[in-house]
């Protein structure tokens, strides 16, 4: 098994990344007072379902790709061409995981649009004293 200990470490991130969603998906939902469980309703825009989601799809996605991971060091397959699939895979995974909360999180307004608004406020405010 020492050959692929670069498959065996993939794979344990992939599970790690798994254990990871799991905490930051229940600890999303607590600070916002939602029960545990599938109770968001399914909507994209919402940040929470979104979470909820990459984590359930990382959950279900990850016995059909570990057991022949672990099939394929049992049969033999070459250490380097399993590392390789294994790897290309955490790398989509984590894509995965960053182009969902990408698209679920509101747009950022620009510091210089942020800071001339604070300014007609704060003018506004001074004036109406």
């Amino acid at each position: 098994m020492e050959p692929y200990w670069l498959s065996i470490l993939g794979v344990l991130i992939l599970c790690l990344l798994s254990v990871a969603l799991a905490v930051y998906s229940g600890s999303s939902k607590g600070f916002a007072g939602a029960l545990s469980g599938p109770v968001i309703p399914a909507d994209d825009a919402n940040l929470l379902y979104r979470i909820d989601r990459v984590h359930m799809n990382s959950v279900e996605a990850l016995a059909p790709f570990v057991v022949p991971a672990v099939l394929a060091m049992m049969v033999g397959v070459g250490s380097a061409t399993l590392a390789t699939i294994v790897w290309v895979h955490v790398a989509i995974r984590l894509l995965h995981l960053g182009f969902t909360y990408a698209a679920a999180m509101p747009p950022r307004v620009a510091v210089s649009e942020r800071s001339s608004t604070s300014l007609e406020r704060s003018s506004r405010l001074s004036s109406s004293l």
